[in-house]
């Protein structure tokens, strides 16, 4: 306040338009108050929507079926989407955890880019094929996509000069996100309990196809 005349009158401020306007085009947008969205809400997804639930976020997800109620209601009475491009339209941040199959390979293109808000971030922890990478790099540099962080890309690594390394706003793992000592563990425990479980003619504890596996042993 004691400084405030002095200032008026040398005219500080005056000469430097960086005192009178602010640039916040390097500001990011926060976790908390926003929508996140989930693709494939199974168990990696639904511990992404538990965090992302406890920094204050309000939760979305797509999949085939909706979950069950009480699953919902642990996340915060979580938004079925029953379209993708309902969910890209209604979220700030999108990620994408399901499994690449030939039904879900290409699943975010140009077109359900062009569906995301303005600004909004895609996160890709499931598979580099979920995502068309061109059109993704192509949305960075146009502004039109506010970020992309993936642990996964198609191939791996991908290719010396490729246009996603080059493009802005773009953050990528080399497919490191089980790279913890328990995760690991954890994986080889899963792993020798459903070799152990096959030869014993038992259901295994975890197998994304096991009524084809059922129908193949029947």
């Amino acid at each position: 306040m004691q400084c405030m005349p002095a200032c008026s009158v040398r005219r500080a401020g005056s000469r430097d338009p960086s005192l009178t306007r602010i640039d916040t085009s390097w500001m990011s947008k926060q976790v908390a108050g926003s929508t996140v969205g989930i693709v494939g809400l199974g168990r990696i997804g639904h511990a992404v929507a538990t965090r992302c639930l406890a920094f204050g976020a309000s939760i979305a997800y797509h999949q085939r079926h909706r979950a069950p109620p009480d699953q919902e209601a642990s996340l915060g009475d979580a938004a079925w989407c029953e379209t993708l491009h309902a969910l890209l339209a209604s979220s700030d941040f999108v990620v994408l955890c399901c499994s690449c199959t030939a039904e879900t390979r290409g699943l975010i293109s140009s077109a359900q880019l062009s569906c995301m808000r303005p600004g909004a971030v895609l996160v890709n922890i499931g598979r580099g094929a979920l995502v068309d990478q061109e059109a993704v790099a192509l949305a960075l540099e146009r502004g039109a996509l506010g970020g992309y962080a993936t642990d996964v890309t198609d191939p791996e690594p991908l290719p010396e000069g490729h246009a996603l390394l080059r493009a802005p706003r773009c953050i990528i793992t080399p497919h490191t996100g089980s790279a913890t000592v328990r995760t690991r563990k954890a994986m080889l425990d899963l792993a020798l309990a459903n070799i152990a479980a096959a030869l014993a003619g038992s259901t295994m504890p975890a197998s994304p196809n096991q009524d084809a596996l059922a129908s193949k042993t029947a």
